[in-house]
């Protein structure tokens, strides 16, 4: 079976999957979607691509897909991801699903209506199965996992950190109870986050959220019952008493594209779904909650959605090209202006 797959969105982290949508040999990439009509027809040309659209609803209507990758910004996943379940399609969507749990969940129930896949990309699930098989028999007894970035973002936890807290469900299972606590100058923008997390099967694990540190690390630690396991970069070690075997990676976003495609021609099933993301973005609102950080739909300003400049900090309206501070060229969010969330 050949794969018909389009890509919506192909700015910043587009770039990330479509080298390998074009490499593999049973993906048909049909056709791409961009508000941007100059980064559309660049990115066309470059992974030659037959047909361009800027409307989601034209690209829906003049093609024949059986999945369609969504990777705009998080405040347009869940939209445009349910229009694809309604046309009968399987989703590939980034991670967050949402900024909150409702639309998540609302993503979930149409996927479940459908009858189609909606798979989120947490990618790092695919860098830690090693860890995952080692305590298949008994769950971890202590788990570290520590995600630093160097520069400031709307609701780290949900846009970046989400992949630390997500690891660790995917390896320890359902949280049952959690304590936080934040440092932040602005409460859009927290800083720091250090939370406990206690599992339903008796796993505890500490979260370290670190942003505007000028730095940047992610790791991830478990220990229990005679096995320790380390994952850091692209390598996986796991020692069992005094027997130890690494792993080597290669690049998580390559393996659950694979994995995705793999999934729509029936050869495997999904490891990171829509219902996994529910119960993740649960528990990053629980523990923005209980480090007493306030949540809200978007950040507040008359002008649109903001981001901010990860070169600089300075506040800008996505869709801009360039910084308005710094006038560093941006071109990761593809959205227009009047369609932003007020």
């Amino acid at each position: 079976m050949r794969v018909r797959a389009a890509v919506v969105g192909v700015g910043h982290m587009a770039q990330s999957h479509l080298p390998n949508l074009a490499q593999f040999e049973d993906v048909d990439l049909v056709a791409l979607c961009d508000v941007s009509e100059e980064r559309l027809h660049a990115t066309a040309r470059q992974y030659n691509v037959p047909s361009v659209y800027t409307e989601l609803t034209q690209l829906l209507d003049g093609e024949r897909l059986d999945c369609v990758f969504i990777i705009t910004p998080e405040w347009l996943h869940a939209v445009q991801s349910i229009e694809c379940l309604r046309r009968g399609l399987d989703v590939f969507c980034e991670k967050p699903p949402s900024h909150n749990v409702e639309e998540s969940k609302r993503m979930a129930e149409e996927a479940g209506i459908s009858g189609k896949m909606l798979a989120l990309g947490f990618n790092r699930r695919y860098r830690v199965t090693a860890i995952k098989e080692a305590f298949s028999e008994n769950p971890p007894q202590m788990c570290v996992a520590e995600f630093i970035r160097p520069v400031d973002e709307y609701r780290p936890l949900i846009n970046g950190s989400i992949h630390a807290l997500d690891t660790l469900i995917y390896i320890c299972g359902e949280p049952r109870s959690a304590a936080a606590v934040a440092t932040y100058s602005d409460p859009e923008k927290h800083e720091c986050i250090a939370a406990s997390i206690e599992f339903a099967n008796g796993a505890l694990a500490t979260l370290a959220s670190g942003y505007g540190t000028q730095t940047s690390a992610e790791r991830l630690s478990v220990y229990g019952h005679g096995v320790a396991a380390w994952w850091s970069g692209n390598s996986v070690t796991v020692r069992r008493g005094q027997a130890s075997e690494s792993f080597e990676i290669g690049d998580s976003v390559s393996l659950e594209d694979r994995h995705f495609i793999d999934c729509v021609k029936g050869e495997a099933e999904p490891i990171a779904t829509i219902d996994d993301a529910v119960v993740t973005m649960e528990w990053a609102h629980r523990i923005l909650a209980a480090a007493g950080i306030n949540i809200s739909q978007a950040p507040r300003t008359g002008r649109g959605y903001l981001q901010w400049c990860p070169y600089c900090g300075a506040d800008i309206v996505a869709y801009e090209e360039q910084c308005v501070s710094c006038g560093r060229e941006l071109g990761a969010w593809s959205i227009p202006i009047e369609a932003m969330v007020e």
